[in-house]
């Protein structure tokens, strides 16, 4: 069995540059190493650049510093934001290429195929948040269909990692420790007590969240995801308690409104990251909010340019 050549928070980057503008691809390391490097991101780098030698590793191709890199819409733009909106919550797996002769469901599969070790209290949590959020978002497990750092490039440079990612319903999941699959859609077998299943492709995955997103502003979705949250008998709760509130309270002067907004807010984040999944808020606009876009879209650009080009 081979482990994948690249690292989850690789995945999750490209994956995340991919869904947000389709655009670029900068060499990003992974945890160990970006703890040397002090970076994220390296952007323009120069074949000169000794570190490199030192890393023994490829040169990244220059990438222009944008926007699309820094998604920005001030929060005075919230309230008029209007459309049809979808969350999408995604917990990101890296596989292993299980490709030995004697491998337990290679006869199942016909070849070699990629496996994914579940964990058992994040499933369960996904699973509560899935059901608790449903009307108003998606909760999936994603993995790449690839595992080669070769593969992993290829797809980066022809943006589509989203295309070649296999993607999973956490209620389908259950108690099983282990999803087995060989494409990004198609057959798929858990176990223990193997049970066989269909994995979603991307293009199902973005039609149904399009079927689902539902005509509201940003606040009143993010209002109802938080309510749907906080019904859980064990997610904490904010007004009147926390030291961050309070310290917005005295210093940001915002009213009760935007307070409310803020609590909303971290409520759905803290749901997030207490099932480490990646939040995204998926927006079809109104002509109006394409419009609004298409301002700040021109405001945002002569300001990074300014400051970074």
């Amino acid at each position: 069995m081979k482990p994948a050549e690249f690292a989850e928070r690789q995945y999750e980057t490209i994956f995340h540059l991919e869904l947000g503008s389709g655009g670029s691809s900068p060499f990003v390391p992974t945890q160990p190493l970006e703890w040397h490097l002090g970076i994220d991101a390296a952007t323009n780098a120069r074949d000169a650049h000794r570190i490199w030698r030192i890393l023994n590793v490829n040169i990244p191709r220059r990438t222009l510093l944008s926007p699309m890199l820094w998604p920005h819409l001030p929060r005075r733009f919230h309230p008029v934001i209007s459309g049809r909106v979808v969350s999408l919550f995604i917990q990101f797996k890296v596989p292993k290429y299980n490709d030995s002769k004697r491998a337990k469901y290679r006869v199942q599969f016909g070849s070699p195929y990629f496996e994914v070790a579940i964990t058992g209290h994040q499933q369960d949590r996904l699973a509560e948040l899935q059901r608790r959020v449903q009307s108003r978002a998606i909760v999936r497990y994603a993995s790449p269909a690839f595992w080669t750092r070769a593969d992993f490039d290829r797809h980066a440079g022809r943006r589509n990692v989203l295309s070649q990612s296999a993607y999973l319903i956490p209620s389908r999941v259950g108690t099983h420790k282990k999803w087995m699959y060989v494409a990004p859609s198609g057959k798929v077998i858990l176990n223990p007590d193997p049970e066989e299943i269909e994995s979603e492709a991307w293009q199902v995955l973005s039609e149904l969240m399009a079927q689902q997103a539902r005509e509201e502003s940003l606040r009143a979705h993010i209002a109802g995801l938080a309510q749907s949250i906080r019904e859980a008998p064990d997610q904490r709760t904010y007004e009147g308690e926390a030291a961050w509130l309070s310290t917005v309270r005295e210093y940001a002067k915002l009213s009760q409104e935007d307070l409310k907004y803020l609590i909303d807010l971290r409520t759905v984040a803290d749901a997030a990251e207490q099932t480490d999944t990646t939040w995204v808020v998926m927006l079809l606009p109104n002509d109006d909010t394409r419009n609004l876009f298409d301002m700040l879209w021109e405001e945002s650009e002569l300001f990074w340019r300014h400051y970074w080009f």
